[in-house]
């Protein structure tokens, strides 16, 4: 008899990529067994420097670095942004993610130095970002697209409508999934009358008629969901509380369904600011 032994193993595909005014010091691109470690290396132009990689599968907290380092154990994909080492003043307009050049004017993306203003439209961050100052004008909105797309500034003013994405219905093995929030740094934080930071309704949905809804503290019945207290209820069947008492973050969960659909849960805030 012959015995053939199969040696499995688990290979994830990263794709590497440069926007303009840079390039990579090599293509990395490729299949690559599972824990292998990738370095890549980003390479500015003359009178540019790097700013940050993006993509789905920059690693949380090291979209700065420069090599970045990649464990194979999952696909990957990276971009490489570069910036202008000149200050200027950027104006967004259009619809389309905060990494778009051709949405800024003068194009380019901002960086560190600049001063920035969403001045009409809609756009969309889902990654850090960090510049010199930071203005929404009245109708224009900024949407955070992602748990750790933070916006950093020295001052920031807003004047117009800043909300994030609806957290996904997800559960897995590690618990329910916290995919967006809004999350400013500053110095200086300024809301004008009329302006919005806003995240109602944008938590754990609430549940289909007669079904309970999403999230750790899911109303069920007619009930609903809760988080740092319990939901609205008329018997037992409340959603229950959860997170943090001292640093609450989680998102807020869905209500039961009773003849209808029910409520969404609130979304996620987080500010950091000196003067408010």
């Amino acid at each position: 008899a012959t015995v053939f032994t199969w040696q499995w193993t688990n290979q994830y595909l990263l794709a590497t990529t440069s926007g303009t005014n840079g390039a990579l010091a090599l293509d990395c691109s490729g299949w690559y067994t599972n824990g292998v470690v990738v370095q890549v290396t980003a390479v500015p132009t003359g009178g540019y420097q790097f700013l940050q990689w993006s993509g789905m599968g920059v690693p949380v907290g090291h979209s700065t670095d420069n090599p970045l380092n990649l464990t194979m154990d999952q696909a990957r994909t990276v971009q490489a942004n570069f910036v202008s080492t000149l200050p200027a003043s950027r104006v967004w307009s259009g619809i389309g993610p905060w990494l778009s050049l051709t949405n800024w004017s003068p194009p380019g993306l901002p960086g560190p130095a600049d001063t920035v203003t969403i001045g009409s439209g809609q756009c969309r961050i889902a990654d850090p970002a960090t510049v010199a100052s930071l203005t929404v004008n009245s109708g224009a909105t900024l949407v955070f697209s992602n748990w750790n797309s933070t916006l950093s500034a020295t001052e920031i003013r807003i004047q117009g409508t800043v909300t994030h994405d609806y957290n996904p219905d997800t559960l897995a093995a590690g618990g329910w999934a916290r995919d967006n929030r809004i999350t400013f740094r500053s110095d200086v934080l300024v809301v004008s009358t009329g302006a919005w930071i806003n995240a109602d309704q944008k938590g754990y949905a609430g549940g289909p008629a007669n079904s309970p809804g999403y999230g750790p503290g899911a109303g069920s019945g007619s009930h609903g969901g809760g988080y740092g207290g319990i939901g609205g209820y008329a018997d037992t069947t409340y959603g229950g509380t959860y997170g943090s008492l001292t640093a609450p973050e989680d998102p807020g969960s869905g209500g039961g369904g009773g003849n209808e659909q029910g409520a969404f849960g609130g979304g996620a805030i987080l500010i950091e600011a000196t003067n408010i």
